[in-house]
C-alpha cells in the first residue's frame, strides 16, 4: 500500500463517516488520473498537514430519542454521529462545538428532528488562520421577525460571553429542506467578515461565501497556478468565489475579469480589494452574474474553478469558439467532471500541457486538480 510520508495521530472515531479513506494512503483517484496525464509531463501529488487541517466545518444538530447530538450524518441517514475530538478539525472547531453543546444541555435547547421541530439545525465553524478565533453560525429553526424565548436568549448569552468567537451569526432556516442555509442572516456579535491569510495576502469571507478548508495547502496551489500564467495576461476567471485567485494574479496581469453569482462572495471581494494597491485595483473587474453570461473581450487566459459538477456544456462550447484564448487553467475538486470537461477541451483544439494534484481533503478519496491546457498551433 502506497503511504504518505507524514504519519497522523490515531483517530478516536472509528465509526465517523467524515474520513472514508485511509488518510495515510495515496488516494486511488490520483493513481487513476496519472493515466490521463501520462506523456503530458509530471503529475505530482502535493500534500500538506494530515491532522488539524480543516479550518471550516458544517455540522448537523439533531434530536434523536430525546438526546441532541452535534456531528456528521451517518451515510444515507439523518442519524448524527458525534466527533468531539476530531483530528481533522482545527482544535478551535472542537472547542467551539463543545461550547455550543454545553449551552444546549444547560438550557435544554432541542436539536432539529425529521418532523421539522426543534430549535437548532446546524452549526458552521470557520477558524481564522490569523487569530485562531471562530466565526460561528447557528442555523436556527426560527424566522427573523420572531421573538426569542427566555431559554433561547440564555443559550445565546452563554455562547456570546466566550472569547473564542470572532463573530456569531444566526441563519434563519424555517423551511423543511436539506438546504443548510437560507438567505436570511443576522449578525449577533463581532465583525461581518473573517480574514484569512492565503499565499501571503489577506482575504475576507462572509459566512455564506465558499472557502477552502485546507488553507495552507490551497496557498501552495495558488502559487503554482500563478506560475502558469503569462505576465501581462488578459484573464477571465469564471466561478471566482470571493476572488482569491484573481486578486492574487492582479499583481502581474494586464487585466482580470472575475465572474461569480453569489452576492455574499461579491461582498467579501469588495472588502479584500481594499487592501490592494491602487495600480492593481485598476486592473480588476468583478461581475455578479452566472458564468454562462461571460462574453469574449479578447481574453488570452481563461480560468475555470467550477463546483463539483464541472463546467456547463453550453459554456464550454461557447468558450471554445473564442479565438483569442490561448491558455485555459482548470481547477477541479472532482475527477469525473474534470475528465469529462478535459476531453471536450482536447477535442475542441487544446492540449494538456501540465497538471498537479493536491491532497486538500485528507481522509477522503478525493484530490484537487490543477491543469493547464494550451491551444494547439495551426
Amino acid at each position: 500500500m502506497n503511504k504518505l510520508s507524514t504519519s497522523p495521530k490515531q483517530c478516536p472515531h472509528a465509526d465517523c463517516p467524515g474520513c472514508s479513506y485511509d488518510r495515510e494512503k495515496i488516494p486511488s483517484v490520483y493513481t487513476e488520473l496519472k493515466e490521463f496525464f501520462r506523456g503530458k509531463g509530471n503529475f505530482p501529488l502535493i500534500t500538506g498537514e494530515l491532522i488539524h487541517w480543516r479550518m471550516r466545518a458544517k455540522l448537523a444538530v439533531r434530536r434523536e430519542k430525546g438526546k441532541t447530538r452535534i456531528g456528521l450524518f451517518e451515510k444515507g441517514t439523518h442519524k448524527v454521529i458525534e466527533i468531539p475530538r476530531c483530528i481533522s478539525h482545527h482544535p478551535s472547531i472542537n472547542f467551539a462545538v463543545e461550547i455550543v453543546k454545553k449551552a444546549l444541555l444547560s438550557e435544554k435547547i432541542e436539536g432539529y428532528d425529521d418532523a421539522g421541530r426543534g430549535f437548532l439545525r446546524y452549526i458552521q465553524c470557520v477558524v481564522s488562520n490569523l487569530t485562531g478565533k471562530v466565526q460561528l453560525v447557528l442555523v436556527c429553526n426560527i424566522s427573523q421577525d420572531r421573538r426569542w424565548g427566555k431559554k433561547e436568549e440564555k443559550f445565546l448569552s452563554l455562547i456570546l460571553k466566550n472569547k473564542l468567537f470572532h463573530s456569531i451569526w444566526i441563519n434563519h432556516q424555517t423551511q423543511k429542506t436539506n438546504r443548510i442555509f437560507s438567505d436570511n442572516w443576522s449578525l449577533i456579535q463581532g465583525d461581518e467578515f473573517i480574514w484569512q491569510m492565503i499565499a501571503g495576502h489577506k482575504y475576507a469571507f462572509h459566512p455564506a461565501a465558499f472557502s477552502q478548508a485546507h488553507l495552507s495547502l490551497y496557498g501552495k496551489l495558488l502559487k503554482d497556478l500563478a506560475k502558469a500564467v503569462d505576465k501581462r495576461a488578459h484573464i477571465l476567471e469564471l466561478y471566482c468565489g470571493v476572488g482569491v485567485i484573481g486578486l492574487h494574479l492582479s499583481k502581474f496581469a494586464k487585466k482580470v475579469v472575475m465572474v461569480e453569482n453569489n452576492p455574499f462572495s461579491e461582498k467579501s471581494f469588495h472588502q479584500s480589494v481594499k487592501k490592494l494597491n491602487p495600480t492593481a485595483k485598476k486592473k480588476i473587474q468583478y461581475r455578479l452574474n452566472d458564468a454562462a453570461s461571460a462574453v469574449n473581450e479578447h481574453f488570452d487566459h481563461l480560468i475555470f474553478d467550477p463546483p463539483r459538477k464541472g463546467v456547463e456544456k453550453e459554456l464550454l462550447k461557447k468558450v471554445l469558439s473564442w479565438k483569442s484564448v490561448q491558455k485555459i487553467i482548470y481547477v477541479s475538486c472532482n475527477v469525473n467532471s474534470f475528465m469529462k470537461d478535459a476531453a471536450i477541451l482536447e477535442k475542441g483544439g487544446y492540449k494538456t500541457t501540465s497538471g498537479r494534484a493536491y491532497l486538500l481533503f485528507p481522509g477522503s478519496n478525493d484530490i484537487e486538480i490543477l491543469a493547464v491546457f494550451e491551444k494547439k498551433s495551426g
